[in-house]
This record gives structure tokens, sequence and C-alpha cells, in this order.
């Protein structure tokens, strides 16, 4: 249902269907969060993508993908420390996956424009 929700562009119920899910069954509930953060990251609602891709690497702590997209939602958010390091835990769990490799050079790249306008002020 969460899916065809998200399908729909109905984001908000979407997520409460994947949040439902997980309660209901937490041994698959990090691909729900993963989703769920996913959808909200490209809604550009990285407040939320962020609570959900946390969970996500909670309940599935070597999944690259989750910590990828983590690292980009913080990266967004302008919380370069925390971006940094969920890029780190990413590659050091799939350096070799396209995905990780692009996720982390987005989130360094944020990183160094916001230290050049530091440096500036």
């Amino acid at each position: 249902m969460a899916i065809l929700l998200e399908q729909m562009s109905r984001v908000d119920e979407a997520a409460k269907n994947y949040e439902r899910f997980v309660r209901m069954e937490e041994s698959r509930g990090g691909v729900a969060m993963f989703r769920a953060g996913t959808m909200m990251m490209r809604q550009r609602r990285h407040e939320h993508a962020v609570q959900y891709l946390k969970r996500a690497v909670q309940l599935e702590p070597r999944d690259p993908a989750s910590w990828g997209n983590l690292a980009l939602s913080l990266s967004a958010l302008g919380q370069i420390e925390p971006s940094l390091d969920a890029a780190a835990k990413a590659l050091a769990l799939d350096a070799g996956d396209q995905d990780v490799r692009r996720a982390v050079s987005i989130v360094k790249a944020r990183a160094e424009r916001l230290q050049d306008v530091s440096r500036r002020n």
C-alpha cells in the first residue's frame, strides 16, 4: 500500500504506511525506513528524510545505500561533520557501489563549498 501511495505522490500517507509496516515487521523495517527516507529526499524534505534514514541505519547498519542517503540529506541541511561521517560509513561498507561513490562525491563537494564560504566570512 505504501508503494502505491508513494507512486500517487501521496507522500505523507505513504510515510505513515511505511512506519506502520516497521511496527508490524521489524525484520524488514530497514527497507521501509529507507524507502520513506528516500521518498522524503525526493520531496526535498530533508529533516524528515534524516529521521527515517537514521532509523533505517539503526535497523540495517550494514546497508550502504541508507548511509549514503543519510549523508546526502544531512549535507543538504548543512550538517557537514555528520554527513561526512555517514558518507565514510557508506564508503567503508561498499566502496565499489556507484551510487555510494556518487553520494560521497556530492557530500564532499558540499562540504568544500561550505568551508570556502565560511573562510570568506
